[in-house]
């Protein structure tokens, strides 16, 4: 294992690449030694993991059934990031069930279909697969049952 930081004087180096002569000092630390440390000992390892996963986990995928609602979709996509819900969104056109199987994967808890029926949205539990009505102005609420 290497050092964790190190650093020192290097008075001679700006000259030495074709400086002038001048002071310098300098430091580095060692980001791999560091995650390292952290991998071989187990509750930080634990926690870094968890860490991890958290912030990998995804709360709402919004689907887009109605691509004339795309905008709007968009938007509240956005009204769900800036709330903290985290959201995703389809990246290229696809059908409906292409994006319940993205919103699957992603891991998401909710999925938020926008479609013609416009402002009303339908709310899909991915985990228990029930499904309920809200509008745009209480989604967040609805979501986060605060």
């Amino acid at each position: 294992m290497r050092a964790v930081a190190g650093g020192g004087r290097y008075d001679q180096l700006v000259q030495l690449i074709g400086g002038v002569e001048m002071a310098a000092c300098g430091f580095a630390m060692g980001d791999m030694v560091i995650t390292d440390l952290i991998r071989e000992t187990p509750a930080p390892n634990a926690l870094l993991e968890a860490a991890v996963k958290d912030g990998q986990s995804v709360d709402a995928y919004v689907v887009l059934a109605d691509p004339e609602k795309e905008k709007e979709a968009a938007a509240l996509a956005q009204c769900l990031r800036l709330a903290g819900v985290r959201t995703l969104t389809p990246l290229t056109p696809a059908k409906v069930p292409k994006q319940f199987q993205a919103a699957e994967q992603s891991g998401a808890r909710f999925a938020i279909v926008v479609g013609s029926e416009y402002p009303d949205l339908t709310i899909r539990n991915l985990l228990d697969r029930s499904e309920r009505i809200s509008r745009p102005e209480s989604l967040v609420t609805d979501l986060t049952g605060g």
